[in-house]
C-alpha cells in the first residue's frame, strides 16, 4: 500500500449511517445521515463525537495535508462542512460530505467518501485547492492543485471528482 494508505475507522458506524433495508437507494441518489434525534449529521460531530472516526482522519488526512497555513483547518476539521449523506455507487452503500476552508470554499475543498460496507470502512478524500500569489491583486490563481488521500478504486475516485465539479460555478 502506498504512503496514503486508508486506515480502519475500528467501529461500526451506527445504524442512522447506513441505509435502512427499506430505504434502497438508486444508483447515484443520495440521502441525509440522521442522528438519534432525526436531525442531520455533521463531519465534525463526528470528528468531535467518535475518536475513531478522528484517528482515520488525523491518519489519513491530517497527517499528509501540505504544511502551509491555509490547510489547517483540515488538520482539525475546523471547515465548512455539508452534512454527512447516504449515496449508493456500484449497488454499494456510502457515507459522503466535503468539507472547505471559511471565507474560501471554492479555493480550498475535501470531498471525502467512505465505504461503510469493507471490513475496514475505508475513508477516501480529495483534496482540490488553488495557489494563489497574495502579492497581485484579488489574490491571482497561480494553479490548482489536487491530493488523494486513501487509495479508492476508480469509481470512486471519479464519484470524489464529480462531487468537485458539482460545486464549481
Amino acid at each position: 500500500m502506498g504512503m496514503f494508505t486508508a486506515v480502519s475507522l475500528l467501529c461500526t458506524l451506527p445504524a442512522a449511517a447506513k441505509p435502512m433495508a427499506a430505504e434502497v437507494l438508486a444508483e447515484g441518489q443520495t440521502s441525509a445521515v440522521l442522528n438519534a434525534k432525526g436531525e442531520n449529521t455533521y463531519p465534525g460531530e463526528w470528528y468531535r463525537n467518535r475518536l475513531a472516526f478522528r484517528k482515520q482522519w488525523q491518519q489519513v488526512v491530517a497527517r499528509h495535508v501540505p504544511k502551509l497555513a491555509m490547510h489547517n483547518w483540515i488538520r482539525n476539521m475546523s471547515g465548512v462542512e455539508t452534512n454527512l449523506e447516504n449515496v449508493t455507487l456500484r449497488g454499494k452503500p456510502y457515507v459522503r460530505f466535503w468539507i472547505c476552508q471559511p471565507h474560501n470554499c471554492p479555493g480550498n475543498t475535501v470531498y471525502v467518501l467512505i465505504d461503510i460496507l469493507s471490513d475496514k470502512q475505508d475513508l477516501y478524500a480529495y483534496h482540490v485547492y488553488e495557489v494563489t500569489d497574495p502579492k497581485q491583486a484579488g489574490y491571482k490563481v497561480l494553479r490548482t492543485e489536487t491530493r488523494m488521500y486513501g487509495e479508492p478504486i476508480d469509481f470512486e475516485l471519479e464519484h470524489l471528482k464529480e462531487m468537485h465539479r458539482e460545486q464549481q460555478p
